[in-house]
Parts: structure tokens; C-alpha cells; sequence
């Protein structure tokens, strides 16, 4: 019997260890306000999930998904494995192979390479490496997510390919709660029209956006001014078989021909047909920017969930000069701790960031301020996972109040 297997919860952990300071080489000097340290170091993998029949026979082969939501409907090729997406977007593969996707007979991208969690800002080896590298948000920490803002609203094959997708969805509805279906009914349109067109089509993911899209003048097939994929797009009836929406469209000549009382009722066909038909720019730009984000949100947040910093608030007294561990851990049986992408800053006068660790994925703070002053340690690290889907930096805090009293330290700001 198989199954889906997926890895122990991992977590983080914050002890806290306090050191006396002593000599002069725990010589400390107050660091600024807002200071920041880096250390880029290997990192560990997060294992995907698994076959349950991996188990008896070593069989390494995984799950990965189009989406978290979802895209279901497309076909998939990997060096050894191949099948159609379900409503989850699943997908088969080994560690280290490539995958390549495509809509029936239409192909979407080649060669990507694999890995747990795959949306269009992944297709393309820039777009890989431009995500590897980061950029710095408003805080002064490395991110990822600035990167996949300006992918998810620029990028031609990031953004044509998920709109193409979006459009051929079932009830054009693409969100967090509602994946992307397309059915087979729509495959086989797609189908019958490249088999007709296709040596007449030149579809290029990588055209401009506006370019992409283009569809000017309607019906389609009327219009010069129209896109290739637009074309493919007017030749599909998203109505069930038999519907008179997807009835051929009446010419101009049919209803100049007919009785008054048949021409009315010619001419209202006619434009209840041409409104049941898609075009790209149904989907707008923006639309697809934010599916792509929040795409990405939910699975960084999905991998993030079993880290924690704890205690998440600290007290300590004005008059304690001890250094203060925050020490990077993660609870699972027989998991080591991982070497990790780590910055750490500290927020507030009342606070002093000392030291770090690479090797041990610590960050060692003391407190230099008054009875009611507060601060805050922020950790922001990186765990590689499986093949180039290691990218992504997770970020948590631990507030730190000063009290002569002991009290409670809020995890409010």
C-alpha cells in the first residue's frame, strides 16, 4: 500500500543561556541602534514529502506542486517520470531531475528543475538566479519576497504563463481557496485548434505582457490585431458540449440575409457567443500578480510554521550585564542542527547585538538600559531545501523588556 509521507515537523527553538562576562576578551562595545550582522554558511535540506513505498525499496521519488492551490489538467515530463496534474497540482520526480509542462499538445516551459513547490516565477534560469540572490527590504534584511514582487508584475513568462492558465481555468476563479481547473473538454479544443493552426501559430511565452495579450476588436477572428494565443484561446467553448454558446458564430452575411424577426434573434446569438469567449486580458496583469504572491506566501508560510523562537518575550533586570543566547534549533528525531543564511539585528536603544555563530546558529545579545525600556532581537535566516527550491528567508523575533519588578514583557510592540 502507498501513500503520501511527509517529514517531521521541524522547529525553532530560543534558549536562553546567560553567560558572565569576564576578562578583557569579553570585552563589549555597544553596537548601534540597529545593527547587523550576516553570515552566509551551508545549509541543511528540508526533505518534500515522500512515497510511502519509498520506503521498502529506497525509492526516492517525490511529490511536488504546481501551486499550492493547485493547477490541475497539466501534463507533466520528467527524466523519469510523467502524468497529468490533479486538483492539488501534484506532480511526481526524483532529486535532480528537470520537468517540463504543458497544456495538451501546447507547450508551456521545458527543463525547470524540480522542487517541492513550483508557481511560473521558477521557469526560467534568470528568474532562479535573480530569487538565489535576494534583495534587501525596508528593514535592511536579505528577502526573497522583494524579488518575487517584481518577477510576479514583470516578467513576461512568469506573468503570460500564469494568465494563460488563469484564463483557461473552468469557473475563472483562481485563488487561495479555489485552484485552477482545466478540463478536458478544453484540452481537446486546444487539441483540435493547433492540429488545424498550428504551423500558422508562433506562441512565445517570452514576448512582452502587452504584446502577449493583445486582442484588439471583437469577434477575435475578425481582428489583425490579435495575439496567437489569443486565437487559440477564441476557438474554445468553456460551456458544457451541446450549449448553444458553443454554437459556430453567425457571419454578418447569415444575418444580413435573414427576416427581421430572425435577424434580432441572429444578432443577439451572435454577441452572446462573442461575450461567452475568453481572452487573455479577461485576467488582468494585477490579477496575476497577487495569485502569484500569494502563492508563494502560502507555501513560506506552510515551511515556516514549525519554527518558533520561545520564549517569545524575555525579562531581565536593568542591572544584568549577562550575554544572552538565541540559539537556532530544530526539534525532530535524529535531525541535526542545519547550517543556515543567517542576519540577525537588534531594534532599540536598550539592546546590544555581541556576537554570532555560524557553526553553532546563535546570536548572543546583552542589555544595556533602564527600568521600562524594551528592544527587540530579530533573527532572519535561511534553510536550503530540495534542489534550487532553497531560496527563502524566514524571519522571527523575541522581544526583550527591562524591569526592576520582573514584569511580564508584552510580545506587542
Amino acid at each position: 500500500m502507498s501513500g503520501q509521507r511527509c517529514p517531521q515537523s521541524l522547529t525553532i527553538g530560543l534558549i536562553i543561556h546567560a553567560h558572565r562576562k569576564q576578562g578583557k576578551e569579553q570585552k563589549l562595545v555597544k553596537a548601534p541602534r540597529s545593527t547587523k550582522l550576516l553570515v552566509l554558511a551551508l545549509t541543511a535540506t528540508l526533505a518534500g514529502c515522500l512515497d510511502d513505498s519509498s520506503s521498502s525499496n529506497n525509492d526516492d521519488r517525490r511529490t511536488g506542486q504546481f501551486t499550492l492551490t493547485g493547477v490541475e489538467g497539466v501534463s507533466y515530463q520528467t527524466q523519469s517520470q510523467s502524468g497529468t496534474t490533479d486538483e492539488d497540482g501534484s506532480f511526481r520526480y526524483y532529486p535532480g531531475e528537470t520537468i517540463s509542462f504543458a497544456v495538451g499538445d501546447l507547450p508551456i516551459i521545458e527543463d525547470v528543475p524540480v522542487a517541492p513547490f513550483l508557481t511560473s516565477m521558477d521557469f526560467t534560469a534568470e528568474q532562479r538566479e535573480r530569487l538565489s540572490i535576494g534583495g534587501t527590504d525596508d528593514e535592511g534584511f536579505t528577502s526573497h519576497r522583494v524579488i518575487e514582487e517584481q518577477i510576479a508584475s514583470q516578467e513576461p513568462i512568469a506573468v503570460n504563463i500564469m494568465r494563460l492558465l488563469m484564463t483557461l481555468d473552468q469557473d475563472s476563479n483562481a485563488s487561495a481557496d479555489n485552484n485552477i481547473e482545466i478540463t478536458q473538454r478544453t484540452i481537446d479544443q486546444i487539441n483540435s485548434y493547433l492540429a488545424e493552426h498550428g504551423d500558422e501559430l508562433d506562441i512565445d511565452f517570452s514576448q512582452p505582457i502587452s504584446e502577449f495579450a493583445m486582442a484588439a476588436g471583437q469577434p477575435l477572428t475578425d481582428s489583425r490585431e490579435v495575439s496567437d494565443i489569443n486565437r487559440v484561446l477564441d476557438s474554445i467553448c468553456f460551456e458544457e458540449e451541446g450549449d448553444p454558446l458553443c454554437d459556430p458564430l453567425p457571419t454578418q452575411e447569415e444575418i444580413d440575409n435573414a427576416t427581421d424577426e430572425e435577424r434580432e434573434e441572429l444578432v443577439n446569438k451572435r454577441q452572446a457567443i462573442i461575450d461567452a469567449r475568453r481572452d487573455l486580458q479577461d485576467v488582468e496583469v494585477v490579477q496575476v500578480t497577487d495569485f502569484l504572491l500569494e502563492q508563494a506566501m502560502l507555501y513560506k508560510t506552510q515551511v515556516e510554521r514549525p519554527f518558533f523562537l520561545r520564549p517569545d518575550a524575555i525579562t531581565l533586570h536593568p542591572d544584568d550585564n549577562s550575554l544572552y543566547r538565541i540559539e537556532l534549533n530544530k526539534a525532530g528525531s535524529g535531525f541535526m542542527l542545519p547550517k543556515t543564511g543567517l542576519e540577525a539585528e537588534v531594534e532599540g536603544e536598550a539592546l546590544v547585538l555581541h556576537s554570532f555563530n555560524a557553526e553553532t546558529a546563535t546570536v548572543e545579545f546583552f542589555a544595556d538600559g533602564q527600568d521600562g525600556d524594551t528592544g527587540t532581537v530579530l533573527v532572519n535566516f535561511r534553510v536550503q531545501g530540495d534542489d534550487h527550491d532553497r531560496y527563502r528567508w524566514f524571519r522571527k523575533n523575541v522581544r526583550v523588556c527591562l524591569s526592576d519588578d520582573g514584569r511580564p514583557c508584552s510580545t506587542e510592540g
